[in-house]
Formats: C-alpha cells, sequence, structure tokens
C-alpha cells in the first residue's frame, strides 16, 4: 500500500500541472497539493472515528 500510494500520489502530483494549459499549471498544481492533503486528513480523521463505529455498533443503532 505504501509503495502504490506514494507511486501514484508522485504521478499524480508530477502529470496534474503537465494535463492544462500552461498559464494554469501553477493553480492545478496547488489544487492536487490541496487534495492530496485533504485526503490524507480525511483518512486520519476517520481512523480516529472508525474504533467508535464498531466499538459502539452505530450501524445496527442507525436501523
Amino acid at each position: 500500500m505504501a509503495f502504490t500510494s506514494g507511486y501514484f500520489s508522485s504521478l499524480g502530483m508530477m502529470y496534474t500541472p503537465q494535463s492544462v494549459e500552461p498559464q494554469y499549471a501553477m493553480t492545478a498544481g496547488m489544487f492536487a497539493a490541496a487534495m492530496l492533503i485533504t485526503g490524507i486528513f480525511t483518512g486520519i480523521l476517520f481512523s480516529m472515528v472508525f474504533p467508535m463505529v464498531v466499538q459502539y455498533n452505530f450501524l445496527a443503532w442507525l436501523h
């Protein structure tokens, strides 16, 4: 997971600015970096919430 995730995120960060017009390359790079950080932050938050879901069985409570 670490190899593929790191590899593919690096590829995305390298090719994102190249896939738009040159005048938008900097904005596309910043947007790609922001989305990468947002995804990492969301994963960290979900990893903190998921044990509570399992412990208190929130899924059965919703039904």
